[in-house]
């Protein structure tokens, strides 16, 4: 057998467990490490750091922990000591070129890449090892920036560089309000945990410490520098989201819990109806049991008094493996007060230390410390030196298969990237796995289906979990976002004046916001004076009005429990309903949001020239009119009114009548609301009322014309007209037979807007017959007493 060559990259413990069952199946795989030594975000942490999992969760299955060994929860220096045995026993260490930093790996083949693009297997074979394709890997002494750098080749690579290092998190902020204006000293976790002990103790010494962050290196880091400097000199954790910490007698029940009758409280994809229907009756009990932790964490800890009750459930937590132990006399250290909780939205540095929302002085401090993660993706995708692999890495909807498989990524794995509840045991099982592929045991399935798995894994936990990978869903939105852009070009371009555009390819205004609550508390009593914050910029009536020139404006909300909603602003001028809702179909469809798949190309040519040829004079005129006639300024209050499926029953049973025998949804509720309105306007205005009133409805003349054409090619433009239909004040009187009379002269301004119409939109008598309509509509609304009403469904 032809000897292959396997490169691992990193000797943590995915590393390690990789090497050692690769070299059971006959391999000699070459281990790639950076540092001096193994054991990844072991080798170098905080003083106080120690196993989240009690030991027995956290053993290699073929080699134990040592006796001398007798805490449930081991130190890292214990840790570390165990790895290195392990490492011992099995001869790894030779296998291992230790202070080698991979600067990126690039895959070599035959083929180009738009080839591999339309393999139906993996690697075109779904074996483990291609015969043109190769693994370039680019080496450099990691003690020596300027040493020359050398390649490796290799048959099949091994990432394993995990998720917690290298690349730290940092938040940003405005440019006068940074880290740049702060007397004091600024840094991440990851440069803190560098230091030796010693000198980490004496950098904190009688000095004020805020730590930023609430997840566990936050909570041992604040931990640690509390016990350092006491009361005196007291520790801040500043945080803006609080998580349950939980004490070890607890951890450890909780971990005794983990059997194989706990898996049946738990929905999987593919189930069939008798596991589907047990874990439907039993999945109320982890409901249960989370709440009995939250009452029992709520008594014994002064959550309430420090603002430290956190806003998810208990079960939320730990689904996406978001456990965390609670430090030695944690809360001993909070009543003493040498740290001080404190819960803030958003902060920004002044000269002595930090700003906060909420408070009116400055606090006071003199180290910032961010234990705000890493950028894990980012760290990930900067390993290829492909672009075409850095996009399927963010990108992807499907990542990993097995949980260490790119269906897109040929001849590689990626071990120890995913979360469990215990890391060790999950990563050395799937080592397991790969070792057994490598070795010619069994076949990838094709690639279609590797994504359908995962996709139907990541629903599964989404449906019933809730867990939602956040900063990978916005990375996943840009890039599909700007992908869509490319079809509907005219979007991404510059608004130039009231009637054209610059197709410059300048993109879209994007940013994101954080709404601080859940999406089920907005959704289940919205507050509708703030659906403006939702927004990325003001509405206006005129172009002229804003100072954004870009002619899409998108603002994506992220809500605390990991929701997220999409605000847009398109000036409608450039496209009606229609259109922006093919649009959003094809932004969806592209972000593997929806199983619909937009596939014809817009015809913006065609739309623009064919159908109503471009007019400058016809444009500038209906324009003037329009907007003088449909939009003004003035008091406006938003309501919003729920009709469900009985509701609307009722509706249309009640519209019904020998003219409309069957009234559709939008006509019953058109007609409804438009009798409430002309009652309002009654009791306001005086009974009888003296003048009729008007209804507008919006037609959407893709649909009208013969042969109706399609919403997805048609998407540019305002494709749309205006029907208008009068009420008599005999027709309005407040029960079914004014509804019915209402409707009935609805559907007869709807029927009015045919394809003989739309011939005469089109035609030369055009422009006047818009003009004419929309001035009879703005006189007829402009009457005193008269009531004018628009219904902005789009029919």
């Amino acid at each position: 057998m032809e000897k292959r060559k396997i490169a691992i990259i990193g000797a943590g413990i995915s590393g390690l467990v990789a090497c050692r069952h690769t070299m059971e199946k006959g391999f000699s795989p070459i281990v790639l490490e950076a540092k001096s030594g193994i054991g990844g975000v072991w080798s170098k942490t905080i003083e106080s750091t120690k196993l989240q999992t009690p030991k027995s969760f956290f053993q290699f299955s073929d080699f134990a922990w040592p006796p001398s060994v007798t805490e449930t929860f081991p130190d890292h220096n214990q840790v570390l000591e165990y790895l290195k045995s392990y490492a011992t026993h099995f001869n790894l260490l030779p296998m291992i070129k230790f202070n080698t930093e991979v600067i990126d790996i690039d895959y070599f083949m035959l083929q180009s890449e738009e080839d591999m693009v339309s393999w139906d297997l993996w690697d075109g074979s779904g074996e483990p090892f291609s015969p043109s394709g190769k693994w370039n890997i680019t080496l450099q002494d990691a003690g020596d920036p300027c040493a020359p750098t050398e390649v490796y080749q290799v048959d099949f690579v091994i990432l394993c560089t995990g998720r917690y290092s290298d690349l730290p998190n940092m938040p940003a902020f405005p440019m006068d309000r940074g880290p740049h204006v702060f007397d004091g000293v600024v840094m991440h976790s990851m440069d803190y945990a560098a230091m030796e002990d010693d000198h980490a103790a004496e950098f904190i010494k009688g000095k004020l410490v805020t730590v930023v962050g609430f997840q566990k290196s936050a909570v041992d880091l604040a931990a640690q520098v509390a016990k350092t400097n006491g009361p005196s000199k007291p520790c801040t954790l500043l945080f803006r989201t609080a998580h349950y910490t939980v004490p070890d007698h607890l951890v450890t029940r909780i971990f005794q819990s983990l059997n194989r009758f706990a898996e049946f409280m738990v929905h999987k994809p593919s189930e069939g109806f008798f596991v589907w229907l047990l874990a439907f009756v039993l999945s109320p009990l982890l409901w249960l049991f989370s709440k009995l932790v939250e009452i029992y964490l709520r008594l014994l800890y002064p959550l309430k008094k420090y603002n430290m009750v956190p806003i998810h459930s208990f079960l939320d937590q730990i689904s996406p493996c978001k456990f965390m132990a609670e430090p030695a006399n944690f809360y001993d250290r909070v009543k003493q007060g040498s740290l001080i909780p404190k819960k803030s939205r958003s902060f920004c540095f002044c000269k002595n230390g930090l700003i906060l929302d909420d408070e009116a002085t400055p606090l006071a401090t003199d180290i910032v410390i961010f234990a705000t993660g890493y950028k894990s993706d980012e760290k990930l995708k900067n390993i290829f030196a492909s672009t075409y692999f850095q996009q399927c890495i963010i990108g992807s909807s499907a990542p990993f298969y097995r949980e260490c498989i790119h269906p897109l990524i040929p001849n590689l794995a990626i071990l120890g990237y995913a979360e469990t509840g215990s890391n060790l045991f999950s990563t050395e099982t799937r080592s397991k796995w790969v070792a057994h592929f490598l070795a010619g045991n069994f076949k990838l399935p094709t690639i279609r289906e590797m994504e359908d798995d995962v996709n139907n894994w990541k629903n599964c936990m989404q449906r019933f979990a809730g867990l939602v990978d956040v900063p990978k869903k916005l990375e996943s939105l840009k890039k599909s976002l700007s992908n869509t852009l490319t079809r509907f070009y005219p979007l991404a371009g510059e608004i130039k004046d009231d009637l054209s555009i610059d197709c410059n390819d300048q993109g879209a205004h994007y940013v994101e916001a954080t709404v601080h609550c859940p999406l089920r508390q907005f959704l289940s009593k919205p507050d509708l004076l703030l659906l403006h914050r939702f927004l990325p910029c003001e509405l206006v009536l005129k172009e002229s009005d804003t100072r954004t020139n870009y002619v899409t404006n998108i603002q994506i909300n992220v809500f605390e429990c990991g929701g997220i909603a999409v605000g847009i602003c398109i000036s409608h001028k450039i496209l009606d309903g229609s259109a922006l809702s093919t649009f959003l179909k094809a932004w969806a469809s592209t972000a593997g949001c929806c199983k619909q798949e937009i596939v014809q190309q817009p015809n913006f040519q065609e739309a623009t020239n064919s159908l109503f040829p471009t007019n400058d004079l016809l444009l500038r005129d209906t324009s003037i009119v329009m907007f003088d006639s449909l939009f003004r300024k003035g008091k406006c209050v938003t309501k919003r009114f729920v009709f469900d499926a009985s509701a609307i029953s009722i509706l249309k049973a009640r519209a019904s009548s020998e003219r409309v025998q069957q009234p559709t949804r939008i006509e019953a509720v058109s007609g409804f609301i438009w009798q409430c309105a002309i009652a309002a306007s009654k009791v306001k205005h005086g009974s009888p009322w003296p003048r009729p009133s008007l209804v507008t409805h919006l037609v959407n003349l893709r649909r009208r014309v013969a042969p109706p054409l399609s919403d997805s090619e048609y998407s540019i433009g305002n494709l749309l007209w205006i029907a208008a239909a009068k009420s008599p004040s005999a027709s309005a009187e407040d029960d079914e037979e004014g509804m019915r009379g209402l409707v009935s002269e609805l559907r007869d301004a709807l029927s009015k807007v045919d394809s003989e119409y739309v011939k005469r939109l089109r035609g030369e008598e055009g422009n006047s017959v818009m003009c004419e309509c929309l001035k009879e509509i703005g006189e007829e609304g402009s009457k005193g007493g008269s009531g004018l009403f628009r219904v902005q469904q789009l029919v």
